[in-house]
């Protein structure tokens, strides 16, 4: 486990790139990417064991990546209640629900 000084380090890092990728720098949009990977897979693995086509996982796989740069430019660095993997979390999470939503409604 990380200690304080290490999380605290962690997070003034991720809210420079935050505001470095909110004024339009494509590298710290990448670094994001990058970092929260794992993140992503994560949301997405949820999804693996329904039944889909190649299609259709590719259409949920854009748009986590869509939903999770949304999150980057929506996210207020400014405020310390909720950090932003956590942010993250719960914007992938709810924009995964709704594009399996669309892919079940398009199936009908």
């Amino acid at each position: 486990m990380p200690s304080s000084d290490e999380a605290s380090n962690t997070d003034s890092t991720v809210r420079a790139l935050i505001l470095d990728a909110q004024g339009g720098s494509q590298e710290a949009c990448n670094a994001l990417g990058q970092r929260y990977r794992p993140l992503l897979e994560s949301s997405l693995s949820r999804f693996s064991a329904t039944e889909m086509t190649l299609q259709e996982l590719a259409d949920l796989q854009e748009e986590a990546e869509r939903v999770f740069l949304n999150a980057i430019f929506s996210y207020d660095s400014e405020q310390d209640a909720v950090d932003f993997g956590l942010y993250a979390k719960i914007c992938l999470n709810n924009g995964l629900i709704s594009e399996w939503r669309r892919i079940k409604a398009r199936r009908k």
